[in-house]
C-alpha cells in the first residue's frame, strides 16, 4: 500500500498494476486507445501520457505505481502531446467518418472531438488497401487501422487463436493475417473479439440489416424472428433501462411494429437442446463410446475444435445449437400448406455473437439443401434497426411472444453464461426437480466465468466427471490435457493401458510411466532438513531430467502443487514420514499415497491455484537464491512467507478447516482429522 499525488490530490493505491489504474481510481478518465485491462499492456498509442514533478513524461499504462509519486495528468505539455498524437493518427486514417459503420461509436472520433482537433496539418501518404469481406461475420478495413494492436492481443491472449499479427515496419506497418491471407483462409473462429476491442471501424460486423429490411417489405414473405436470451438484457442496458433487467416484451413489440409476422423465444429450442444433449450424453455413457462428450452452443468453439483438434470431431455433440434447432423446426412447421398460407418463410435470428452468422451458413445448418437460418442479426444491428425505424424503445409496452414457440422452461436463459448448458443438463438429469434442488444446482459453481472448473456429479451409482472451460484459450488447455493423456496411454507398452486411450478422461491406475514426459512435473527431495517448515518443491519442465535423490510427480497442476506445499500436507508428512537421522525422509508409499486429498468446490480449487501461482511468483523475485536459501526459516523472504500463508488458508478452507474448528487450531488436531479421513478411505476400499 502506498500513495501518490495526482493533480495535487493524495490518492492511495494497493494492488493496482499501473499508474493508469490509480489515476482512474482517482476519478480522472484520461484517454487511451490501446489499453484494455483484459489483455497485456502494449503502450502503443501514448495517449495516456502523464508528467511527473521532474518534467518527465511517460505512458501511465506501462508504469508501475510507486509510493510518493507526483503526477500531473492534464498539464499544458501533456495536452499538447495528446492532441498531436490524435492529429497524426487522423492524418494516416480513412476520412469517411460520416458513412463509417462505427460513426458515433468510434473512440478515435470521440477523442478528436474531446481534444479539440479541428484541422489536420499532415498529408495522408498511406496506400489504399482493399477491404477483406471474405468472413461471413466480419469486415476488415485496413485503411481504418491505427495499429493499436488490440485485435492482435485479443485474438492471441483471450482466444488463443492468433489469426492476426503485425507485418512490415515503420510507415508500412500493418495488421493482417499471416502471408496477407484473407481472414476466411485463417483459423479465425468468427468470435468477434477483435471487433469488440477495435476502437475504430477497422474490424466491423458484416451487417445483414438491408436483407432484413427487404424481407420485411415483401408482402409475399413471412418474416419470423427468434430472440436469444442474452439480447433481452443488452438492449435494455443500451437504452438506459434498469440494468440487468430483461426487456423481452419491449423487443417483441418493437419487432412487431417493424413488420415481423411472428416473434419466438430461442429459450424454447434451448429446452430441445437440453433434452437432446442429455439423452446423447447418457447414451454415450451407457455404451462407453465417443467420450469425453464435447459440447457447446457457441459456433466459435465448435469451429475451434473442428479446425485444430480434428481427431476429436467424433466426440462433438451431434445436437444443433438452439438457433439451429428452432430455425429447423419453424421451417418444417411452415412447409405444411396448412400453415404456410402461400408465403415464403424467412427466418431471422437475433443473436449476441457474430459467430452465429458463420453458423447459419455451415453445411450442417441446411435441411434438404435449404438454409434453415436465413439471416442473423446481432444485438448491435438490432439497436440500429430500432433507431432507424424511429421507435422510442423506452416507452414501448411489453408484448408476449407468438405461439406455439414463444415459451420456454427458463433453462435456456442461462445458456449465454459459461457452464449454462452443463447446468441445464444437470437440472434435467436430477430426479428431484424441487425448488430447493434447483437452487442447490445453481449454487454448485457450474456457471461462471472462472477459467477452468472441474467437478464430479453422482448419477445412478456413477460418478460423472465434468470440466467447464471459459474462453477458447482455456478450452485449448483442456483439449491439450485430453490429447496428452490419450497420446501417453497409446505410447505405453501395456495393452491394458492402450485400451484406455479412447477414454482419456477415464481415470485408471497405470503400471508404466514413460520418461518421455510432456507436461510439467513436481520434484521434491527424498530427504529434507527438519528445520524447514516447508519441504522445498519445484515445478520442472518436461525437458528436465530429475536425479535419483528426487521424487517426481508427473503431470502436475497448480492445484496439486498448492495442496502438496501446504501446511496440511506438511503436517501429514511430519507425522507419518520416516527419518534419516533427524531429517524428514519422504516416501511415496508412506506419505504421498496415503495422503487424503480435499474435495474442493470450483471456487476453492481456483483459489488454491491462485495462491500456488503466488508462491512461484514470490520465488521469482529472488532469481539468485536457491530453494535451500528461500526455505531457510531464518532467511525466508517475507513475500514468500506471506504467499505460503495465503496458500495454507486456501487449502485449509478446501478441507473445511475453518477458523474456530479444532483442525484449524493446532497441527495435531489437523493430523487427527486427516487420520479419520484416511481410515474412512481404507474402509471404502474394502
Amino acid at each position: 500500500m502506498g500513495h501518490m499525488i495526482i493533480d495535487g490530490r493524495k490518492v492511495e493505491f494497493t494492488d493496482e498494476k499501473n499508474v493508469l489504474s490509480v489515476i482512474r481510481k482517482a476519478g480522472i478518465n484520461i484517454p487511451t486507445l490501446c489499453y484494455h485491462s483484459e489483455v497485456s499492456t502494449f503502450g502503443a498509442c501514448r495517449l495516456c501520457t502523464v508528467e511527473d514533478e521532474r518534467g518527465k513524461t511517460f505512458a501511465s499504462c506501462s508504469e508501475q505505481p510507486r509510493d510518493g509519486m507526483v503526477i500531473y495528468t492534464n498539464s499544458g505539455r501533456v495536452k499538447k502531446y495528446r492532441k498531436l498524437i490524435v492529429e497524426l493518427l487522423l492524418a494516416a486514417h480513412c476520412r469517411d467518418c460520416t458513412t463509417c459503420v462505427k460513426s458515433g461509436e468510434c473512440v478515435l472520433q470521440e477523442l478528436a472531438h474531446r481534444l479539440g482537433v479541428q484541422t489536420i496539418r499532415f498529408k495522408n501518404t498511406r496506400e489504399y488497401h482493399e477491404l477483406d469481406t471474405s468472413s461471413p461475420s466480419l469486415v476488415r478495413d485496413p485503411n481504418k487501422c491505427i495499429l493499436c494492436g488490440n485485435c492482435v492481443r485479443a485474438c492471441e491472449e483471450l482466444q488463443g487463436i492468433g489469426a492476426l499479427g503485425f507485418a512490415f515496419r515503420g510507415t508500412e506497418a500493418m495488421v493482417m493475417p499471416a502471408f496477407n491471407k484473407k481472414i476466411a483462409e485463417t483459423e479465425c473462429v468468427n468470435c468477434g473479439q477483435c471487433r469488440v476491442h477495435c476502437p475504430t471501424g477497422a474490424i466491423a460486423i458484416k451487417t445483414h440489416m438491408d436483407e432484413a429490411w427487404e424481407a420485411l417489405a415483401d408482402p409475399n414473405i413471412r418474416v419470423v424472428a427468434q430472440i436469444a436470451p442474452a439480447v433481452r438484457v443488452a438492449v435494455g442496458d443500451h437504452y438506459g433501462l434498469t440494468k440487468g433487467k430483461s426487456v423481452m416484451g419491449k423487443i417483441v413489440n418493437a419487432l412487431h411494429r417493424m413488420g415481423f409476422d411472428e416473434v419466438y423465444d430461442t429459450s424454447f429450442s434451448a429446452d430441445l437442446t437440453i433434452m437432446e444433449e442429455s439423452a446423447e450424453f447418457l447414451d454415450r455413457i451407457k455404451k462407453g463410446e465417443k467420450l469425453p462428450l464435447l459440447t457447446s452452443c457457441c459456433p466459435a468453439w465448435v469451429k475451434f475444435i473442428t479446425d485444430q483438434y480434428k481427431e476429436y470431431i467424433p466426440n462433438l455433440s451431434t445436437c444443433r445449437s438452439p438457433q439451429g434447432m428452432l430455425s429447423a423446426v419453424i421451417k418444417e412447421y411452415f412447409r405444411d400448406p396448412e400453415h404456410a398460407g402461400g408465403k415464403k418463410t424467412v427466418m431471422i435470428s437475433i443473436m449476441p455473437c457474430t459467430a452465429k452468422k458463420a453458423e447459419a451458413v455451415r453445411p450442417n445448418s441446411f435441411t434438404d439443401g435449404e438454409q434453415d437460418t436465413d439471416i442473423v442479426i446481432t444485438t448491435t444491428e438490432l439497436l440500429r434497426m430500432i433507431d432507424n425505424f424511429g421507435l422510442d424503445f423506452a416507452t414501448l409496452d411489453p408484448e408476449a411472444c407468438d405461439m406455439p414457440f414463444g415459451f420456454g422452461s427458463g433453462g435456456g436463459v442461462i445458456f449465454g453464461v459459461t457452464g449454462g448448458v452443463t447446468e441445464a443438463v444437470l437440472r434435467r438429469l436430477t430426479p428431484d426437480h424441487s425448488k430447493e434442488t434447483m437452487h442447490e444446482i445453481a449454487e454448485c459453481g457450474v456457471r461462471g466465468d472462472e477459467g477452468i472448473k472441474e467437478f464430479t456429479v453422482p448419477y445412478e451409482g456413477m460418478n460423472l466427471n465434468i470440466c467447464v472451460a471459459s474462453g477458447l484459450a482455456n478450452a485449448r488447455i483442456v483439449m491439450e490435457r485430453v490429447k496428452n493423456v490419450r497420446e501417453f496411454r497409446l505410447s505405453c507398452p501395456s495393452p491394458d493401458t492402450n485400451h484406455y486411450a479412447d477414454k482419456p478422461t477415464f481415470p485408471v491406475r497405470l503400471r508404466y510411466y514413460s520418461e518421455d514426459r510432456i507436461n510439467p512435473a513436481l520434484a521434491l527431495p527424498k530427504v529434507s532438513s527438519q528445520n524447514r517448515r516447508y519441504i522445498p518443491m519445484e515445478v520442472i519442465d518436461a525437458d528436465v531430467i530429475a536425479g535419483s535423490k528426487l521424487f517426481l510427480i508427473p503431470d502436475i497442476s497448480l492445484y496439486h502443487f498448492g495442496v502438496l506445499t501446504s501446511n496440511v500436507h506438511m503436517a501429514w508428512m511430519r507425522t507419518v514420514c520416516g527419518r534419516l537421522k533427524s531429517d524428514y525422509s519422504y516416501a511415496s508409499n508412506v506419505v504421498y499415497n496415503t495422503f487424503p486429498w480435499p474435495e474442493p468446490t470450483a471456487q476453492q480449487r481456483q483459489k488454491i491455484e491462485q495462491t500456488a501461482q503466488a508462491i512461484l511468483d514470490a520465488r521469482a523475485l529472488y532469481p539468485d537464491s536457491s530453494l535451500a536459501d528461500l526455505y531457510d526459516e531464518l532467511t525466508m523472504p517475507p513475500e514468500l512467507r506471506k504467499a505460503h500463508h495465503q496458500n495454507d488458508m486456501a487449502v485449509m478452507q478446501a478441507y473445511g478447516f475453518t477458523k474456530g474448528s479444532e483442525a484449524y487450531k493446532s497441527e495435531a488436531a489437523c493430523v487427527a482429522e486427516l487420520m479419520q479421513r484416511y481410515q474412512k478411505l481404507c474402509e471404502e476400499q474394502k
